[in-house]
Parts: structure tokens; C-alpha cells; sequence
């Protein structure tokens, strides 16, 4: 299986594309994979607005057909290839579309490109970017394709989103109600999506209830919604979610499943929070024993200063 590189923000993926897209860039063929309404397209569109980019959710001859055609770009995006990653005519395409070579030959030897007055191949020394929501095909040929590519999940969590939806969601016409309430239920959002902005700022304009739908798209998967919530508690230093023991047995006695399946979903949402790991909780230290003392001065009571108390804020959100 191909290593997916995690980039978790806006910045990262921005230097991620610059890369790709500089002229003298050794980067032939990357591949971009992330959950939808995250920006994928339209970062790269910003990003790269000269290069050209094919929508895959079409035949694999009429993906040939748009290749040829812009066959001298310098840089072509291919955009939601899921489909075609499933197809074996779209995968042969692919795979020598996506060769690492400085001059490719990509081919279609049957009749239909002669009916449509086309070459039954070609040459290009285009780079290429494939975008996707999953990279899920199966075979040889599949992975072919996979192992000449630089593979990076964009996952953004929730607060990274909301920053990015910051930067332009005035020009968007996002209700600022709507981003408030977003802004305040970060931590309960596994799954970040623009689009909850936009359909939320619409149902207001309709007059319709647009938190009722946030909430029930953010609770969609109720084993999802439980290890968030067991997480969200550990972090925050309850003592009754400190061990793995502990945070499954609380998955299991809400009727959500046994260890096995709470350690599945508790890595979910560490990925989807960006957290590395669940903080261990900090033993309390024991107070040292008073000294037993004849001296005159331990008996009196002397004036202190009250302890300062040091606030600890666990950003839940990077």
C-alpha cells in the first residue's frame, strides 16, 4: 500500500502546491486525497489558475478525449478520480498518464478515437495532480499508479476549517450567527466541511431551524459521537476516562461496543482532531509530612502569600 503523508493545514498544503506547481518542479505526479467540502479543488485553482483541470466523473474516453486536447498544459489537475480508480480502462490511462518519465505516451487503440478524428495516442510532459475523497481501487495496476506518486491526505480539523472559512467567508455571505456557533462547537466536529457554513447561513435566510441540522450532521454516527465525547473527557483530565480500560468500558456501557471497536474509533478521532496520542493524567503529588520540631518558630503562624493558580487550556482544536 502507498504511505499517504498527513498535512493538516491550509499553509501546508499551499507550500505542497507551490512545490508541484513551480516551473523547474521535480514533482511529476502527486496525489491528493481528503474528506469532502475541505477545499481541495479550490485551493489548487486559487493556488495554480493557469492550470487546467479535468472533471473525472465522466467516461474514460471522454477523459482521453480532454487529455489530448491539453496535452502541451504545463500542469493538469484530474479532479474526483475516485470513480475511475475503480475502472481497469481508467487505471491503464492513468498509469501512463502518471509515469515519472519527461515525455509520456498515453493511448486509446480502438476505433472510437478514430471516430472522433483523434490520434490513438499521444505525448505529453505534463505534471500531474490527481485529487480525491478516497483512493480505495484495488490490483497491480492500481498500485502502479499509486507508487509513482507523492501521496498526501489533506485532513484539516475543525478549527483549521474555521480559520480558512475566516479568511472569506464575508465575501461568501456567511451569516456571522452561523460562524459563531460553528466557531463555538468545534470540538464536537469531527468531519469539517465548508459547506456547513453555506447550507447553515441558507436555512437561516429561509427561516428554517439550521442548528438542528448542524447538530444532527455533526452526530450522524453515533459510535463516532460517543469515543469523541470519551476523548473530549480524558483531555480534559477526568479521572473516570484516565486509562484505555476506563474509556472503553464507559464506549461499551453506553451499548456502543466492546474494547476492540472503542480503540478503532477512539484512533478516528484522534486523526480527525489531530491529536497524537491521549495526555496520560498526572499523578498528584503527596503533601510532605509537617517536620516535628522543639524550635519556638515552627509553632507560630506566619502570614502567606496565597498560591497562584496557574490555568492550563487545552486547545482541543490543533
Amino acid at each position: 500500500m502507498a504511505f499517504f503523508q498527513a498535512v493538516q493545514t491550509y499553509s501546508q498544503m499551499r507550500e505542497v502546491i507551490k512545490a508541484f506547481a513551480a516551473p523547474e518542479s521535480k514533482l511529476s505526479f502527486v496525489a491528493v486525497k481528503g474528506d469532502p467540502g475541505i477545499g481541495k479543488t479550490g485551493t489548487f485553482r486559487k493556488e495554480v489558475p493557469d492550470a487546467f483541470v479535468l472533471e473525472c466523473n465522466t467516461t474514460p474516453f471522454g477523459l482521453y478525449t480532454g487529455l489530448y486536447e491539453h496535452r502541451d498544459a504545463g500542469v493538469l489537475i484530474l479532479d474526483d478520480v475516485d470513480t475511475l480508480a475503480k475502472s481497469q480502462i481508467g487505471l491503464n490511462l492513468l498509469k501512463a498518464l502518471c509515469q515519472t518519465d519527461g515525455t509520456k505516451t498515453v493511448s486509446w487503440n480502438t476505433q472510437a478515437a478514430d471516430r472522433a478524428n483523434i490520434p490513438r495516442s499521444f505525448l505529453t510532459k505534463a505534471r500531474v495532480l490527481l485529487l480525491c475523497n478516497v483512493l480505495d481501487g484495488k490490483g497491480g495496476n492500481f498500485e502502479a499508479v499509486l507508487d509513482r506518486a507523492h501521496c498526501i491526505h489533506f485532513r484539516p480539523t475543525a478549527a483549521e476549517v474555521h480559520g480558512e472559512v475566516h479568511s472569506w467567508h464575508g465575501d461568501a455571505a456567511i451569516a456571522s450567527e452561523v460562524y459563531a456557533y460553528i466557531g463555538g462547537n468545534l470540538d464536537r466536529i469531527l468531519k469539517p466541511t465548508f459547506r456547513d457554513y453555506v447550507k447553515a447561513t441558507q436555512l437561516r435566510t429561509a427561516g428554517l431551524d439550521w442548528r438542528a441540522m448542524l447538530k444532527a450532521r455533526w452526530d450522524e454516527d453515533p459510535k463516532l459521537s460517543a469515543a469523541a465525547e470519551i476523548v473530549r473527557l480524558a483531555q480534559r483530565g477526568e479521572s473516570a476516562y484516565a486509562t484505555a480500560e476506563q474509556r472503553a468500558k464507559k464506549f461499551e456501557d453506553w451499548g456502543h461496543g466492546a474494547r476492540s471497536t472503542y480503540m478503532l474509533y477512539q484512533q478516528q478521532v484522534l486523526d480527525m482532531l489531530g491529536l497524537p496520542r491521549l495526555k496520560k493524567a498526572k499523578k498528584a503529588k503527596a503533601m510532605p509530612a509537617p517536620r516535628e520540631s522543639s524550635d519556638f518558630e515552627t509553632l507560630a503562624v506566619k502570614k502567606s502569600e496565597s498560591p497562584k493558580v496557574v490555568e492550563t487550556l487545552i486547545d482541543f482544536g490543533n
